[in-house]
């Protein structure tokens, strides 16, 4: 059993590109950067209408262009001098995606540099939406769709995943790809902490966009991968007993939920 779950683990954990450019990215395209412009004077120099541009060379494998569009964005936002926070997440979901170019094209350095602004990015969006002030009081009534809500957390945790197949895809950077998977641990469980004490209704309304929690289920998920990533990366370094620790964690959270859904069925 053990050793089937270090082989899973020390797999990449790159996601695919273009499944990072169809999930929330989706609201570069989708969202009007309140602090650049307005939706009448929008051009092709307009970080939406890049990246959008750059999301389809990506869809036709152009990766080398992709890339320079998403340069061509972010020097956009670099001028910036105040910037909304769907300005600030929608930089970030751009190195998001600039990482997952580089990954696509075999570059794991600079898909770690593109990942490290990324998370920067996400958490000074999160720390600024928490310290907000909710559009309507976040009362039912100016909650929106699932089409218009992002999950930050859940944003930080993919990148921090992605980063750490980065890391080791490189040379001697096993030690890299283990901190981020216990920077996720304690996000996920800090956001398990904390409740509804993070969170005082389902999502946080602002700037046109519902920011939302992170569930149970995506956390227990999110929560599972990293820790039988370290299990594998423990293992493969030579410290058996942090990583049998670790595989042995999972799999009491994986037992628990299995409980836990046969007593709800």
């Amino acid at each position: 059993f053990g050793i089937s779950l270090i082989r899973i683990t020390m797999q990449s954990q790159l996601p695919p590109t273009e499944a990072l450019l169809q999930q929330d990215a989706g609201m570069i395209v989708m969202l009007e950067d309140r602090a650049a412009t307005s939706p009448q004077s929008f051009s092709l120099e307009h970080p939406r209408e890049l990246l959008s541009h750059a999301n389809q060379l990506v869809k036709e494998e152009r990766f080398v262009e992709a890339l320079r569009y998403h340069d061509r964005a972010l020097e956009f936002y670099k001028q910036q001098q105040q910037v909304s926070v769907i300005g600030c997440c929608s930089e970030a979901t751009a190195w998001r995606n600039k990482g997952a170019i580089h990954g696509k094209l075999k570059d794991y350095k600079s898909a770690v540099t593109a990942w490290k602004k990324s998370e920067s990015l996400f958490r000074n969006c999160r720390e600024r939406v928490l310290t907000s002030t909710p559009e309507g009081n976040g009362s039912q009534q100016s909650l929106y769709p699932p089409e218009k809500q992002i999950c930050l957390d859940a944003c930080i945790v993919e990148v921090l995943q992605s980063r750490a197949g980065a890391h080791m895809k490189l040379k001697d950077q096993f030690r890299e790809a283990i901190d981020c998977h216990e920077e996720v641990i304690d996000l996920l469980l800090d956001i398990h902490r904390a409740g509804d004490e993070l969170f005082s209704s389902k999502q946080i309304p602002l700037e046109g966009v519902g920011f939302t929690r992170m569930g149970p289920t995506r956390n227990t998920e999110a929560l599972v991968t990293s820790l039988e990533s370290l299990g594998g990366l423990y293992t493969s370094t030579g410290a058996y007993e942090d990583g049998l620790a670790a595989f042995e964690e999972a799999l009491q959270i994986l037992r628990a939920r299995q409980s836990g859904s046969g007593h709800n069925q």
